[in-house]
């Protein structure tokens, strides 16, 4: 019978960095997670960063929106003016 937490052991000895459930409910990074069959653990959940972008719309219509810098692509944007903010990090 294979372990609890197997396809999890697989993922972290090929690279992957693993988080456990720790005190609080808050998910901790570990680097070298003991593998307890009464904890929680996953792969780290990379969150996200935004940042606040000015569009330009018809008839010069400013528009600000909170957008996603991994996925946005400014150079995918004609409306794309600037970015008006520093990264904003979520955090669970």
């Amino acid at each position: 019978m294979a372990h609890v937490h197997a396809e999890l052991i697989k993922a972290w000895a090929e690279g992957a960095k693993i988080q456990v459930l720790g005190g609080y409910g808050k998910w901790v990074s570990v680097p070298n997670p003991r593998w307890r069959e009464d904890s929680q653990y996953r792969v780290e959940v990379t969150l996200p960063v935004f940042r606040i972008a000015k569009f330009r719309l018809n008839k010069g219509v400013d528009h600000y929106m909170m957008v996603d810098t991994v996925k946005f692509k400014p150079e995918e944007n004609a409306n794309f003016v600037k970015f008006v903010s520093d990264p904003i990090k979520i955090y669970e």
